[in-house]
């Protein structure tokens, strides 16, 4: 039987998962379009959290222009690196790691940068959560199957509980490598079956803005607003 958490400014925290400017501005070598028909839900989602006080965490991918913390993740094609090994995209100090300009973002809000597909890995995502009395996750962003999957997958097994939004999170397709084409469509939706079965709770935008409430202590909501 599917989950159904309890979400309050007081234990819920929003993770907004590579809504950068290399994955979403139009000719972006890294470009998934699908990410941009999921911004109005994510900006409701943001803009509610905002509202009540709910941290919003901005997860992006950035990795150092020498290309020395790429990794293995080089080994699929990316990110896009250089005949230096250097990255072509997602690089630190450069546009396309900035989050993209129709996202609603404050300046209040939490950035956290990785170097792998899990917000989680090597980065302090953890410690701030727990330092903002987090529960729940909401994840948001790209993509499903990705980097929003694998941040959720480790979100889980750190004791939280998720709750993977169906309707803010979205894929490409992928290419026959030997196993079969899938489409966007399809791969998503295993990914959201994979999540109801394996990583927490699966939901739309607009269950979760209804069930989203303020929290009785407003010293703690104050706190939220502040980090």
């Amino acid at each position: 039987m599917p989950v159904e958490y309890d979400l309050s400014a007081g234990n819920t925290a929003l993770l907004v998962v590579d809504m950068q400017n290399d994955f979403l501005a139009e000719g972006a070598p890294l470009e998934l379009p699908a990410g941009r028909d999921i911004i109005e839900n994510v900006n409701a989602l943001i803009e509610r959290c905002h509202v009540l006080g709910i941290p919003v965490l901005f997860v992006q991918q950035v990795f150092d222009p020498s290309g020395a913390d790429v990794g293995r993740m080089a080994d699929n094609g990316a990110p896009l690196l250089d005949e230096h090994g250097r990255p072509r995209t997602l690089r630190a100090g450069t546009s396309g790691v900035e989050v993209y300009p129709l996202l609603a973002h404050a300046d209040s809000d939490i950035r956290i940068e990785k170097h792998r597909q899990s917000g989680f890995f090597e980065t302090n995502l953890d410690t701030v959560l727990r330092g903002l009395a987090t529960e729940t996750v909401l994840i948001a962003g790209i993509a499903s199957n990705g980097c929003a999957w694998a941040t959720a997958t480790d979100a889980m097994y750190r004791g939280y509980q998720v709750v993977f939004l169906g309707d803010a999170t979205a894929c490409r397709g992928m290419p026959d490598v030997g196993y079969g084409a899938f489409s966007a469509e399809t791969l998503h939706a295993v990914t959201l079956t994979l999540a109801t079965f394996a990583v927490g709770e699966v939901a739309s935008t607009a269950d979760v803005l209804s069930r989203l409430a303020p929290h009785g202590n407003e010293e703690n909501t104050k706190r939220c607003k502040r980090n």
